[in-house]
């Protein structure tokens, strides 16, 4: 197999360290099948990773991708829709057997959970408002406006707090930073027109909707903390504070490979009821593999985000803009959207996406910006 075209080795360096580390990390690991485990889903990953970038160098190929992620998206949206209204959900799903009627009805589609979900709409939203914006006919970006509110609300009805600060983050973002004023100007005008036609022809629901988000932003008031035991903010307060003591009893070099739940279950010293997943992807990392792989993430993250901005900067061909401009906010949601699962290690479209932002930085450095 050949890799001379490959243009990112340094990320992919990075990746081959992160694994060999957690195969050393075998040697302290206190659960090693757990650790054993954590390590197959980072080999699952990677190889993910590794293989979009190696195959997917040409423009076409990479829109390609993008056409079919879209797609995807797209026809998972009835099946939202069907969750939401009957309550069912499929046999994959983990609330196929659910009885509390405060997730009964919150969508999943084809994930384990709606906080899965929920990150999958998150990295999804910011390729549907590029299409929107890029696509060169009018008849298709007018498709991509019903999707888009599609999108939105069952996003809402995930009930994922976290992932409503990503894409309100990630839309923030693209508003101050990727638009001109005069787009800013058409932005809001659209948004205005489009939030006004919504709660005429759909009072109701409009009004359902603004109240849960109601209900969930109370939840993130600070007075919740102070109350000990309740609410899941104060649970994964002291999830972190478990994780960042154990990081600094083990001298930064962590818990091993997925030990991060055991040592939660055994070792705790604030209390987290029953719950021993992290959820929260940057802490997980910290706790699992230590200060040095974790440092190394956050250089990885926001070196790949860096020079995708350069990138954006140059482009002019349409494509190029559209899926650089779709990675770039994905990559802010992604920030706060990590946050929401118990653990997204085996979350496939989370290495889809990374592979697809390195496979787009690689085919600009063949093609384009050598320099970047």
């Amino acid at each position: 197999m050949k890799v001379s075209h490959i243009k990112v080795k340094r990320y992919l360096q990075f990746l081959a360290l992160w694994f060999f580390y957690a195969l050393f990390t075998l040697s302290w690991a206190a659960s090693k099948t757990d650790a054993i485990r954590h390590i197959i889903f980072l080999l699952m990953g990677f190889s993910i990773i590794f293989f979009i970038v190696c195959y997917l160098t040409e423009l076409n190929q990479l829109k390609s991708l993008y056409y079919v992620w879209l797609l995807i998206f797209v026809l998972l949206i009835p099946v939202g829709i069907w969750e939401i209204t009957t309550g069912n959900h499929l046999n994959v799903s983990g609330l196929s057997e659910e009885l509390r009627f405060r997730f009964l009805f919150a969508p999943t589609t084809v994930f384990n959970n709606q906080n899965d979900y929920a990150v999958y709409i998150a990295l999804t939203l910011p390729m549907v408002l590029a299409w929107i914006r890029y696509y060169p006919r009018l008849i298709g970006r007018a498709l991509g406006v019903p999707v888009l509110i599609a999108g939105l609300w069952l996003l809402i009805l995930t009930l994922s707090r976290s992932c409503y600060i990503a894409v309100l983050t990630g839309m923030l973002f693209w508003f101050l930073f990727l638009l001109g004023w005069n787009k800013k100007i058409k932005a809001l005008a659209v948004t205005a027109f489009m939030c006004v036609l919504l709660v005429v022809i759909f009072p109701t629901n409009t009004r359902d909707i603004l109240s849960k988000v109601e209900i969930q932003a109370a939840g993130l008031n600070p007075i919740i903390l102070q109350n000990e035991g309740i609410g899941t903010l104060y649970v994964r307060l002291n999830l972190i504070k478990n994780a960042l003591y154990f990081t600094a009893k083990l001298a930064g070099f962590g818990v091993g490979a997925g030990n991060i739940e055991y040592y939660m279950e055994n070792y705790k010293i604030y209390p987290v009821g029953e719950i021993t997943n992290m959820h929260n992807w940057w802490v997980e990392i910290l706790a699992n593999y230590g200060a040095f792989i974790f440092a190394g993430y956050l250089i990885f993250y926001i070196s790949l985000f860096w020079n995708l901005w350069k990138v954006y900067k140059r482009v002019n061909n349409r494509t190029e803009k559209m899926i650089c401009e779709a990675i770039l906010v994905g990559l802010v949601s992604f920030f706060m959207a990590s946050i929401s699962s118990s653990s997204i290690i085996a979350f496939r479209p989370q290495w889809m996406f990374i592979g697809f932002a390195l496979a787009f930085l690689n085919y600009c450095r063949i093609k384009k910006h050598p320099r970047i």
